[in-house]
């Protein structure tokens, strides 16, 4: 799949980038399957934010340390039906639905899910990682 240019990429998403980060460097613009991917710094962070083809914003993230999960979120985990699993990747997502979302990689055996809690340790989303 062709690589969009800066020039390529949709004017609101570019737009919605500079006005959210206006210290972000761009390391690149990418067309995925559904939706138009930046890769980006911030203060040294490494962020990827999600954009629908017509420039709406979808989603931003970045990795972060399993050390940097708040507490609510550790023990909602714990409790739950994963508690036993292998946490494998964590992420900090923010949507227009959710502005903070902790997203966890978790494994027992061949199965392996994506579980999304809130900061208050709510889960919000449990689904079948299809990578």
């Amino acid at each position: 799949m062709a690589q969009p240019g800066v020039n390529e990429a949709p004017a609101a998403a570019k737009q919605h980038l500079k006005t959210q980060h206006p210290d972000a460097v761009v390391k690149e613009w990418e067309r995925r399957n559904r939706n138009v991917k930046v890769e980006f710094k911030v203060k040294g962070g490494e962020y990827d934010s999600y954009y629908t083809p017509a420039g709406a914003w979808v989603r931003t993230e970045h990795d972060i340390d399993k050390k940097d999960l708040p507490a609510a979120v550790i023990t909602a985990l714990k409790a739950s039906r994963y508690g036993t699993w292998k946490v494998d990747d964590v992420e900090l997502h923010a949507t227009p639905e959710h502005a903070i979302l902790y997203k966890m990689k978790v494994s027992e055996r061949s199965t392996v899910m994506e579980v999304f809690y809130d900061p208050t340790g709510k889960l919000i989303k449990e689904q079948k990682d299809d990578e």
